[in-house]
């Protein structure tokens, strides 16, 4: 059987709060391999080549520069890169992703020092370009809703 066209990188336990990521995936009954954000991957995981990868935070202290190469390859191929979280994607609070090899491989420029901005309650997104993306969100209805991000300056 071949391996999963999804490789999902962080969150610390699917039974937590970021569980819902996990719970969407096998909902829409994508297969993933799953690796928690306090272990390393495993060269086994590695040698597959993916539709998708996402890094939820995740810590790059666990991906060597080796193996993040290998996924930037992967993107330049055509895999998808799906970077999400906070406390450990992009700079965060131990994420660290600014100056390494991913981060050449995301449209944004990350910075170089805590970026999180987190909301006392939901903020509603506005949308300000339209985008495909974008398209099958319910802006009339219910507008998204966001507890916090990472400040990131999309790349030209």
């Amino acid at each position: 059987m071949p391996a999963p066209e999804i490789l999902y990188l962080g969150d610390s336990a699917l039974t937590g709060a970021a569980g819902y990521l996990a719970g969407v995936l096998t909902h829409f009954k994508f297969r993933f391999d799953y690796v928690p954000s306090d272990q390393r991957v495993g060269e086994a995981l590695l040698k597959s080549s993916r539709k998708l990868i996402i890094l939820s935070d995740y810590p790059s202290r666990l991906l060597k520069s080796k193996q993040q190469k290998r996924f930037v390859d992967q993107v330049a191929d055509g895999t998808g890169l799906l970077m999400i979280g906070g406390w450990e994607s992009f700079h965060g609070m131990g994420g660290d992703w600014d100056g390494s090899v991913i981060s050449s491989a995301l449209p944004v420029t990350i910075s170089k020092s805590d970026d999180r901005q987190n909301f006392d309650q939901p903020a509603v997104w506005v949308r300000q370009a339209e985008h495909p993306i974008l398209d099958k969100l319910p802006w009339d209805r219910r507008p998204p809703t966001i507890g916090g991000l990472n400040r990131v300056k999309a790349k030209q």
